[in-house]
């Protein structure tokens, strides 16, 4: 049975947790553009910050797009190290990458971020 000290123990390793990723993330990648995560890092961050794994071991896709331009970053992801490859990549190459996985369509704004609602309204 945890006691509040341990409650409150949890909630600082959780934001701990949250700071060094952060800083290790936003070190690497800058705040300019917009991007997505696959669904592997996101679920295993996730369960990292909520305590659920005592350390994080995942890797995967990141996209960014900055002034309509999309580079994509192979992220390998550790508790205290980021190791990551880049590649810049067309438009074309980056609607790809939305359609190499079907779950893609049912993502909320993953069509805006890829431009496929503007390919779709040039292609009508």
């Amino acid at each position: 049975e945890e006691d509040d000290q341990d409650v409150a123990k949890n909630d600082f390793l959780d934001e701990e947790r949250i700071q060094v990723l952060e800083d290790m993330l936003f070190s690497y990648f800058g705040y300019d553009g917009k991007f997505v995560l696959s669904y592997n890092l996101v679920l295993n961050i996730r369960s990292y910050l909520s305590g659920e794994f005592p350390l994080i071991f995942t890797n995967g896709i990141v996209v960014r797009k900055l002034n309509d331009e999309f580079t994509v970053f192979n992220v390998y992801l550790s508790h205290d190290n980021l190791m990551v490859m880049h590649k810049d990549i067309t438009k074309s190459e980056a609607r790809e990458l939305f359609y190499s996985c079907d779950e893609n369509l049912e993502k909320d704004g993953l069509d805006e971020f890829f431009d496929i609602i503007n390919q779709k309204r040039k292609d009508i």
